[in-house]
């Protein structure tokens, strides 16, 4: 499957981010129902940092789904850092992850001294995590 994390962006970003938006496609088998997984190292709508969120997506458009904040992370108030693990199937079993680190309201500057090499990461690993 094809997975693409739009928002947030990866590395410093001005912010604030008000969405967790991403992509699933996959043209050959489909989506596996339920396999979509989001997560976040940070609290989001009452939920602890590293609990499951796919369930309060809403999918905007044909394969887009949305989580809205509804307190947006980085402004007003102190830089935020996070991360954020996507994974979804295909009815085939294939699994796509993306892991995405992110910024908001930090300069590069201090993006690059608390997380070196991290700027700019985004991994997407195939095959990765299977259940």
């Amino acid at each position: 499957p094809t997975l693409a994390v739009s928002l947030p962006r990866p590395g410093p970003q001005p912010g604030p981010l008000s969405a967790i938006r991403v992509g699933i496609a996959d043209a050959n088998s489909g989506i596996a129902p339920g396999s979509l997984s989001i997560v976040a190292d940070f609290p989001v709508a009452g939920r602890r940092g590293g609990d499951e969120l796919a369930d309060l997506a809403v999918e905007d458009d044909d394969g887009v789904w949305t989580i809205r904040l509804a307190r947006p992370l980085g402004r007003p108030g102190p830089p935020a850092r996070g991360r954020l693990t996507v994974r979804v199937a295909d009815r085939q079993g294939n699994w796509t992850a993306v892991e995405r680190t992110f910024s908001v309201g930090a300069s590069d500057e201090l993006w690059a001294r608390r997380a070196p090499g991290a700027a700019g990461s985004a991994a997407a690993a195939q095959g990765a995590g299977r259940r």
